[in-house]
């Protein structure tokens, strides 16, 4: 097979970061994934440019 990149390889190795707080390469390889669509984070501790946010640390917004 080719070998490189793939976004569908659902391992990913990074160091720990904040508690509960997800990975950047999540939201990399989802915006990899799906370019054009609108995106929100759930359970989010921070808002992500060009992403809507639902949590209790930063309350609702929407990107659209």
């Amino acid at each position: 097979g080719d070998r490189g990149f793939d976004p569908h390889h659902p391992h990913i190795s990074q160091k720990r970061g904040p508690h509960s707080a997800k990975p950047d390469e999540v939201r990399c390889r989802i915006e990899q994934m799906f370019p054009t669509q609108r995106k929100i984070e759930l359970f989010a501790r921070a808002t992500t440019p060009g992403w809507g946010a639902w949590g209790i640390e930063v309350g609702a917004t929407e990107p659209w």
